[in-house]
């Protein structure tokens, strides 16, 4: 059984490898690959897979065009995201409480290209400081609302401080 198209892609993306063989795909079979990856979050991955492909292979045009702009959005949005992620540590310190990225940004670390890895948002887990709770079941605490959690953390303290 052959794999497809966007599985050959993904792994021309994740193992930085030309694909030992690639079918000619129509343009509407390009769009339903770019769909599918879309569905999936993997276009960036599909973008830097289709790098990889022979020079002699052509794309059709149009979903090159659709490629290659929403690979773009894909890197701005990771920029940005990225960057917010970063803060997060700095925000929650000065509250007193100690904070883990998880998923999102830490994940795209792994990827060759990080800032194609497409994910929603970064998930702060707080650690707070030995004896102290936000919430007397949890010693974890996923953060949903950073902006919320902070200003909660800042008007209430933190139990056990």
């Amino acid at each position: 059984m052959k794999d497809s198209p966007l599985l050959v892609l993904l792994r021309c993306a994740l193992w930085e490898k030309a694909p030992s063989s690639f079918p000619v795909l129509t343009g509407e079979e390009w769009a339903a690959l770019l769909g599918e990856a879309k569905r999936q979050t993997v276009t960036g991955l599909v973008y830097a897979g289709a790098q990889r492909l022979p020079d002699s292979y052509r794309i059709p045009e149009e979903a090159l065009l659709q490629l290659v702009a929403q690979a773009e959005r894909i890197e701005k949005e990771g920029l940005y995201k990225q960057k917010g992620a970063e803060r997060l540590p700095e925000m929650f310190g000065s509250c007193g409480v100690s904070v883990q990225v998880l998923k999102g940004p830490e994940v795209a670390k792994f990827y060759p290209q990080p800032l194609l890895r497409e994910y929603h948002s970064a998930k702060p887990v707080a650690t707070p400081v030995p004896g102290a709770f936000l919430h007397e079941r949890d010693s974890l605490i996923r953060v949903q609302n950073t902006k919320r959690a902070v200003r909660y953390i800042q008007e209430r303290g933190v139990a056990g401080q």
